[in-house]
């Protein structure tokens, strides 16, 4: 996909928005990500999509899909599309799926494709999300006060990620895993992949398990609820109930928070990361091979500030 540059002294056509998620067949999952979007078009301070042509579509397994929210922006005027990809890596819906499927449908209308947002990553409001929903699993689950950047005691932590073929995608996730512990160090902690990539599930919850340590931490990095997250639950129900020495917890994923129809009381960090992405039109796409992205060196900044 082109990423368009353009002169400020030039007319252009409409601009619209098309938000982009991967898709899941839980209803709880769709109701998220629509509730995210909605947030994004109501956020009342700094960046936000308030006011703007801006339409959700999902690449596979949910309605819209892509051809159909391209042709609503059409119809509202559209011509020039900025993709907004509610991805946490660049991997190869973000490079390959989600491009194709986008020039595909906006050809159709004769539309251009503006630029397309790089994903998540890592993100400073990422970053803290992550830690926030781990320190309120610890609080819930084991009825452990923690404070940001002090050492927890007595604490495994396995974060999981989705996995993919992409060995930048990979080494993104490796990344976040070393900030997050930095915010949040433990007494022990690994990195597992659901998909594609070693260490798996099952080989991080025996490193957890091994460790003799009474708290167990699974944190599903994930941004909705779906098939994934539900069967890492029934992994580690499993896992407790060969255990009565060590106790198993699995944090709520990234998106836990935002609830439909309850806009006002979530949280809305989520939306407000998109919609700055969004705004953002010198931005890179994606990572390169051969480096990291401007924005995950401004949050490796941010995390060795952050753990001083």
């Amino acid at each position: 996909m082109e990423n368009f540059q353009f002169d400020q002294g030039r007319e252009y056509g409409k601009v619209g928005y098309l938000v982009v998620g991967h898709g899941t067949r839980s209803q709880a999952g769709q109701n998220q990500i629509r509730a995210l979007f909605a947030q994004m078009s109501q956020i009342k301070t700094g960046e936000s999509l308030r006011g703007l042509p801006a339409e959700l579509a999902f690449l596979e397994l949910a309605e819209p899909d892509i051809p159909t929210a391209v042709e609503r922006l059409y119809q509202a005027g559209v011509r020039q599309l900025v993709v907004v990809p509610v991805l946490l890596f660049s991997a190869g819906h973000a490079r390959q799926d989600i491009p194709e499927a986008v020039e595909a449908a906006a050809d159709k209308f004769g539309m251009e494709i503006r630029r397309q947002c790089s994903s998540l990553c890592l993100d400073p409001s990422i970053v803290a999300l992550s830690a926030e929903r781990f320190h309120h699993a610890l609080n819930i689950h084991a009825g452990l006060t923690t404070n940001a950047n002090l050492p927890i005691e007595g604490v495994a932590l396995a974060l999981i990620g989705r996995g993919s073929n992409s060995e930048v995608a990979t080494a993104a996730m490796l990344q976040f895993a070393e900030l997050r512990t930095r915010v949040t160090p433990v007494s022990w902690s690994s990195v597992g992949f659901i998909h594609a990539q070693r260490p798996t599930v099952d080989e991080a919850l025996d490193g957890l398990a091994a460790t003799g340590l009474p708290w167990l931490v699974v944190q599903p990095h994930l941004l909705f609820e779906g098939e994934l997250i539900n069967d890492l639950r029934r992994e580690v129900e499993y896992r407790q109930s060969f255990s009565s020495s060590q106790k198993w917890i699995i944090t709520e994923t990234l998106g836990s928070g935002i609830v439909l129809n309850d806009l006002e009381n979530s949280d809305n960090r989520l939306a407000m990361a998109l919609c700055k992405l969004a705004m953002q039109s010198n931005e890179l796409d994606t990572l390169s091979d051969s480096a990291t992205c401007f924005r995950c060196l401004q949050v490796s900044q941010w995390c060795r500030i952050s753990a001083q």
